[in-house]
């Protein structure tokens, strides 16, 4: 992103050997220490920019589309990196449009086989902002938001790089001789201590950081949001490609979709094919040669009515004309400032009213994070009640085991019960029949008894009647004679 840093970064990297192209742009008073930006660079992504209709500064990065439609300017940017580079044994190049062209140019590293190292910069968004509005006079919510387009674009390159890191500005200002010697193990050099030394104290003083802001500058609270995650990786040396994987960067990155985007495609297409600030700066360019044109023209005449007394007339014509071309540039140039004006008065009033849906998005914003909360409440409260259930479920499940086996037991139970049962049945059946049968033998005891009884009384009368014979004569006449026996 522009005023991120990046040129520190780029000059660090030229000091360590990296060719950087060759016509850098010179220093000037916004970059006292030069820019390292390679001019056909920054002029072919230029025209890539108004070949889409878009600038660096527009609200959106460019639809690239079909990259067939691109095969002949990819083939110049193949042509172009050949005839910068050819035969550097390490080089690179720095243009923060590249952040918002990185379809194309990751299609140009395929072609060309280039698997690139990314040093990406970290620098506090109100930083940047303030100083595009010394610089530019943009304020500081569009700035956040190109801040934030340029960081997402800088992350695509991901897809194509064989390494990358990030850097945080304001601790290269801290500590610029660690990290430059950081830089240098990771792109394996060594470059002299010397070297190092000279970098970190003629390139690296707190005038660099031009863009402090003041305390009193807001900046949307997405992209501060932003920027507090991308220090924290720095900070703890996060790869690029885990910062991007991470849950918290899709989450904000999910919030940016759904709650600006939307905001800047509205602005993009009220500037579609507006070319009024493109067109101003050309007639800028146009009246700044004219007049350089002019004060040569009137130099010439003025060195030749100095040789020659006789063209004084010719001299003063040249000077009226002059002055009534001056005047005439003045006037255009009056009246190109009021259209400027206007045009920053239309897109403040867009501003503004992006920022009138920036705090309704934020109070919605607000009342999301309360209902998440209270959803994650209800979710830890559901978690504990089924960690409940899961233990009741494990009593119940022991339970139903012992009931099981207490059923078990008391069919077991059951059946042997069956089975005395049915042997007490045969059992009283036999008692009953042996009743019976001592019933019948009693009453034929009784029998027996009553027949004894009958013959014991009959045995009685024979004794008696034999008795009775035995006293009678006759038995002892006979019994005398031998007759009766015994």
């Amino acid at each position: 992103m522009h005023r991120s840093g990046t040129s520190a970064m780029a000059a660090a990297l030229q000091h360590m050997g990296v060719v950087m192209g060759g016509s850098l742009y010179a220093e000037n008073e916004w970059n006292p220490k030069g820019y390292f930006e390679d001019q056909a660079i920054v002029a072919f992504n230029n025209l890539l920019l108004r070949e889409c209709d878009r600038r660096w500064d527009s609200p959106l990065p460019p639809v690239i589309g079909d990259l067939s439609e691109w095969e002949g300017r990819v083939e110049d940017a193949t042509r172009l990196l050949d005839g910068l580079f050819a035969g550097a044994a390490l080089w690179g190049f720095k243009d923060p449009r590249m952040c918002v062209l990185a379809p194309f140019w990751r299609e140009v590293f395929a072609r060309r086989g280039i698997q690139p190292r990314l040093l990406m910069a970290v620098r506090d968004p109100a930083e940047v902002a303030h100083s595009l509005q010394r610089r530019d006079g943009i304020s500081a919510s569009r700035a956040a938001w190109l801040w934030m387009t340029h960081l997402l674009g800088a992350l695509d390159y991901l897809d194509v790089a064989v390494d990358a890191r990030f850097l945080d500005f304001s601790d290269l200002l801290k500590r610029p001789a660690d990290h430059f010697a950081e830089l240098a193990d990771w792109l394996e050099v060594t470059p002299p201590d010397v070297v190092r030394d000279r970098f970190a104290a003629d390139f690296i003083s707190p005038d660099l950081a031009h863009g402090r802001v003041p305390a009193s500058e807001q900046l949307p609270l997405l992209a501060t949001r932003a920027y507090l995650l991308l220090r924290e990786a720095a900070a703890n040396s996060v790869p690029p490609r885990v910062f991007r994987d991470s849950a918290a960067w899709k989450d904000l990155l999910r919030d940016f979709r759904e709650q600006v985007l939307p905001e800047l495609e509205s602005v993009q297409r009220f500037l579609e094919r507006d070319r009024q600030l493109d067109v101003l700066e050309g007639r800028l360019d146009a009246t700044s040669r004219g007049l350089s044109v002019a004060e040569q023209i009137a130099a010439d005449r003025l060195q030749a009515l100095d040789e020659s007394g006789l063209r004084e007339r010719e001299l003063a014509d040249a000077l009226a004309a002059a002055e009534r071309l001056s005047d005439a540039c003045h006037r255009e140039l009056a009246a190109h400032g009021q259209r400027l004006a206007e045009t920053q008065e239309a897109l403040e009033t867009c501003q503004n009213l992006a920022l009138a849906r920036q705090d309704d998005l934020i109070a919605i914003e607000n009342r999301l994070r309360e209902t998440e909360l209270a959803f994650q409440r209800s979710q830890e409260l559901a978690l504990a009640r089924q960690h409940e259930l899961g233990v009741l479920d494990l009593r119940l499940g022991e339970t139903q085991k012992a009931l099981q086996q207490n059923e078990a037991l008391a069919l077991e139970r059951l059946t042997q019960l069956a089975a005395l049962d049915e042997q007490l049945k045969a059992t009283d059946a036999a008692f009953t029949e042996a009743e019976r049968l001592a019933l019948e033998r009693q009453g034929e005891i009784s029998v027996l008894r009553k027949q004894s009884g009958e013959l014991a009384e009959r045995m009685d009368a024979l004794t008696a009647e034999l008795d009775a014979i035995r006293s009678t004569r006759w038995w002892r006449t006979a019994n005398y004679l031998g007759l009766i026996k015994s």
